[in-house]
């Protein structure tokens, strides 16, 4: 999916606007995945909290 998405955006914008492009959006997915990932240690931790 991610390669169609960029093959569309090569398309209709261009080359040089991709790289900026792809770049931010590794950046987002990076900072989602670093708070899913926190967040599901959080609970983790307040699970065995609960259950000692």
């Amino acid at each position: 999916f991610g390669a169609f998405l960029t093959g569309v955006i090569i398309q209709y914008l261009g080359l040089r606007p991709v790289t900026a492009l792809t770049a931010f959006l590794e950046i987002v997915l990076g900072i989602m995945f670093l708070i899913r990932f926190r967040g599901k240690k959080l609970t983790l931790k307040n699970q065995e909290g609960f259950t000692s």
